[in-house]
């Protein structure tokens, strides 16, 4: 980080997993859902942001943890009945490419997000994200 940021106080650290459950718990305090125990996956690592997506019982929600920013922010929420239809996981999830180590995944009709490829090399983004959804969702196989 370059003295500027450090002096303006923007030069923190990245919230790590946890951290960012119990961010999430804390803005939603009063909210009956559970953060601490929510799905988490990690969609990009880049230098000055990471992407995260946290899954609850009731909803998907991207979150963007940005260097500069005091604390992390939710970019977006989808609520579980728009995801769930008749007990089965309906959520339209399209992934391009658009790099050697990037690739762009769209959720639903949210705008499309870039992810890391080095971050699913196991097993694809799209079928991460279907997998922790019917698990936060409790949708049975």
């Amino acid at each position: 980080m370059s003295l500027i940021k450090k002096v303006l106080g923007m030069d923190r650290r990245f919230y790590s997993q946890s951290g960012v459950r119990s961010w999430l718990q804390e803005m939603f305090a009063d909210n009956d859902e559970d953060f601490i125990r929510a799905e988490m996956l990690l969609l990009f690592e880049g230098s000055s942001q990471l992407t995260w997506l946290s899954a609850t019982a009731e909803a998907l929600y991207c979150v963007f943890d940005v260097a500069d920013e005091p604390e992390p922010r939710i970019k977006w929420r989808l609520a579980k009945e728009r995801a769930v239809q008749g007990g089965t996981l309906t959520l339209d999830i399209e992934v391009t490419d658009y790099s050697r180590r990037y690739g762009f995944v769209k959720i639903d009709a949210k705008h499309k997000r870039k992810y890391s490829r080095e971050l699913f090399k196991t097993r694809p983004v799209d079928q991460s994200i279907r997998l922790m959804l019917i698990s936060a969702f409790q949708i049975p196989l």
